[in-house]
């Protein structure tokens, strides 16, 4: 026969009862009372060990699943019983009454607790409170608050609670379950099946979760199950009438319309209407300061912008280095476009937004209009390549601002982020900087995939041979790629594994490489492939254009043959490879090629950022184009060094830069069209010593002050006309 359930003074009970025995009574004793709380404090840290009890995904965890250490501490225990009217109006404690039951229970459950237990009545039930002594506190009265404490740390604290068993899965509040402080609340409602524990760990160091990595599929919200299920999936590759319903057709790089130079390419870039704006812009910034004498011109702006360009590949620990009269950093080609102090002066003043005028809105308002400008010219200058890759791109910033962001594993962790569209060889179309959480973006596609949709909206119509992008996991779900596929965009990228709709992915983790499956995903008239490939690791590939087959070839290191072997690729994968990654061409061209020169306002590295912009695209169309003035070797250090040589010669200010090549040297070097012809300052000078005439090949002591080349007076100015 199970012992009775005992009765309990107002004070404490010598009595030692260990937490099961105490719920084994509650449990046999029912009809004699209607609520209980026990409290329970848990082993002291020492004697925690890795003990489980049970399984952390389960949410209908029985009371057995508590370790035997658990079950053998004291406990606090609260009764709630029905007694006379008589005894709760007298104010008396009795051996069954307390005068304030409600704020007894809630001393020692936690607000968030006490919205789930059942409240008693005030007209017909009171609460009995009797607390236990802990075997390893033996003490005249209850421990405080801050005693638990010291005894049990509250790290190591595990919220448990025991509820009413008709609902069978426990609300854990979305895993913001309180500490109790040293203390563990049990709640026990009458009217119950069985016990049932919600038990969640939460350990102090590291909160350790269990992660089946098996079935990825469980990571999906179940507020997606409708959505998963609008989605078929069948094991066969996709259809050629379903490849076929998006037009797209590989072709080689288009040729540049534009017959020009370096600097005329630039110039499509860095046009009239920007160079005015940096102007306008920079002497309302002067006036701004008090600075009323400033001003400034459109050559010292092209003279500024070379000097910009010159530390990209000339780089000085300091930027007055340049003006120096040490031998070893001093540079006369800098010198001789512009005076140390009028190019501070135009430095500190440099300013492409009104700040009369501040959108407090937009974030990146000091270099909006500067950047849609070069956007603009980027879009009108597009050479209507067909394969574009879209990626992340950052701009290195160090310094304190909200605008800067932190990408884990990228060369460049800290800096600015923007979106980028460019050609699969280096043409950067489109792209939009990203202002973190302020950043606007449509829900159904996420922050990547409406960057996607925004990039790819303001491009030129499509032709017959249509258009296919490239995207990385950052990006790819199956709403982006119905949805470009609507518009005739053939979009492929990388899956990450929470976004499969539940398509029955086969494990080939341990297959050989080569090894690859395919799933066909339907939704109306939407249809979307998935093929995983075994590389080095296993690789997940989503397109609504491209299958699996026809299969390609790829090679690969063996290590038991000791040479690289050929492997089968699918033709997804095979095309992922060769259209991904222009927008790493373009980082690789600005981390190569950074300005160096600093300036104190965040802004500026924004500045720079889109100058580099606009000469790798300047560059880019003058490596496709046929100009009769191009030299032979078309690297990206040549193409810049001209347009640096050339603004060098047309804006200097100051003493001509003859001997940094020599006579011999400055005879056999061409003069570029665009000085040679431009019809300003070319003045004849007197020679010490002869040199031969660069239009007859006979002796001459005249040369032109700006082309440095020896000319007769009959031979000057038929030299300088077309």
């Amino acid at each position: 026969m199970p012992k009775p359930l005992p009765r309990f003074t107002n004070g404490f009970d010598n009595t030692n009862l260990p937490l099961d025995e105490a719920i084994r009574r509650l449990e046999e004793d029912v009809d004699e009372w209607t609520g209980a709380t026990l409290t329970v404090i848990p082993p002291l840290p020492t004697e925690l060990s890795d003990e489980d009890s049970g399984d952390e995904d389960d949410n209908s965890t029985t009371i057995g699943n508590l370790t035997g250490r658990f079950l053998r501490e004291n406990v606090e225990l609260a009764i709630t019983t029905r007694d006379m009217d008589d005894e709760d109006q007298s104010g008396e404690l009795s051996d069954n009454s307390l005068t304030e039951s409600s704020n007894d229970v809630s001393r020692v459950v936690e607000s968030d607790l006490e919205s789930k237990q059942s409240t008693p009545k005030e007209t017909d039930e009171v609460t009995v409170t009797s607390v236990r002594r802990s075997k390893r506190a033996r003490m005249a009265k209850p421990p405080t608050e801050a005693e638990v404490e010291d005894i049990v740390p509250p790290e190591y604290v595990r919220p448990i609670k025991i509820v009413n068993a008709s609902k069978r899965v426990i609300e854990a509040a979305k895993g913001k379950q309180k500490k109790l402080k040293g203390k563990q609340s049990i709640i026990v409602e009458k009217d119950y099946d069985e016990l049932v524990l919600d038990h969640k760990f939460s350990k102090a160091k590291g909160k350790q979760k269990k992660l089946n990595v098996k079935n990825a599929t469980r990571n999906v919200k179940k507020d997606d199950d409708e959505t998963i299920r609008e989605w078929e999936f069948s094991k066969q590759d996709l259809s050629q009438k379903d490849a076929d319903s998006i037009p797209y057709t590989p072709k080689a790089p288009p040729t540049s319309p534009h017959q020009l130079d370096p600097v005329g390419f630039f110039e499509l870039f860095f046009d009239e209407e920007l160079i005015n704006l940096i102007i306008s812009e920079t002497k309302k910034y002067a006036l701004f300061k008090g600075a009323h004498q400033f001003s400034v011109t459109e050559n010292e702006i092209k003279a500024f912008l070379a000097i910009l360009m010159l530390s990209s590949y000339v780089d000085v620990y300091s930027k007055d280095q340049y003006w120096s009269r040490d031998l070893d950093t001093r540079n006369e080609l800098v010198a001789s476009l512009m005076p140390r102090n009028r190019f501070r002066d135009i430095l500190r003043y440099l300013h492409v937004a009104d700040n009369n005028a501040i959108d407090e809105e937009d974030r990146f308002f000091k270099v909006r209009k500067y950047l849609e400008l070069i956007k603009q010219r980027c879009l009108e200058n597009y050479l209507r390549q067909n394969t574009l890759s879209v990626d992340e791109t950052m701009v290195p910033y160090f310094g304190r601002h909200s605008l800067k962001q932190y990408i884990k594993g990228k060369p460049v962790k800290f800096g600015f982020k923007f979106w980028a569209l460019a050609s699969y060889d280096g043409y950067m179309a489109n792209f939009i900087p990203y202002a973190g959480k302020s950043h606007q973006y449509d829900k159904a596609f996420g922050v990547g995939g409406s960057a996607v949709r925004e990039l790819a909206e303001p491009l030129p119509a499509m032709d017959k041979d249509g258009r296919a992008i490239f995207i990385d996991n950052l990006f790819t779900s199956f709403e982006l790629l119905a949805d470009m596929g609507s518009k005739g965009y053939a979009v492929t990228g990388t899956l990450r594994r929470n976004r499969t709709k539940g398509a029955p992915l086969k494990d080939i983790e341990g297959e050989e490489r080569g090894t690859s499956t395919v799933q066909v995903g339907k939704k109306g008239d939407c249809v979307v492939c998935l093929v995983q490939w075994k590389d080095n690791k296993t690789v997940l590939v989503a397109s609504n254009k491209f299958g699996k087959d026809p299969a390609a070839q790829a090679t690969r290191y063996s290590k038991k043959e000791g040479k690289r072997v050929p492997i089968d690729c699918p033709n997804c994968i095979k095309l992922y490879n060769s259209g991904m990654g222009g927008v790493d061409l373009c980082d690789q061209v600005f981390s190569t090629y950074r300005v160096s020169i600093r300036k104190k306002a965040w802004w500026f590295k924004l500045f720079n950022h889109g100058l580099n912009i606009a000469l790798n695209n300047a560059f880019y169309l003058w490596k496709h184009s046929e100009a009769e003035c191009r030299t032979s070797r078309k690297t990206y250090i040549t193409f810049l060094r001209e347009i640096v040589l050339t603004y060098a010669t047309r804006y200097k200010s100051r003493t001509t830069i003859t001997h940094l090549y020599g006579a011999s040297g400055m005879k056999r070097k061409p003069v570029a069209d665009n000085v040679r012809f431009d019809g300003m300052e070319h003045w004849p000078e007197p020679l010490e010593t002869q040199r031969r005439c660069a239009l007859c090949g006979l002796k001459t002591k005249l040369m032109c002050s700006k082309c440095n080349k020896g000319l007769h007076t009959k031979c000057f100015k038929p030299f300088h006309l077309k």
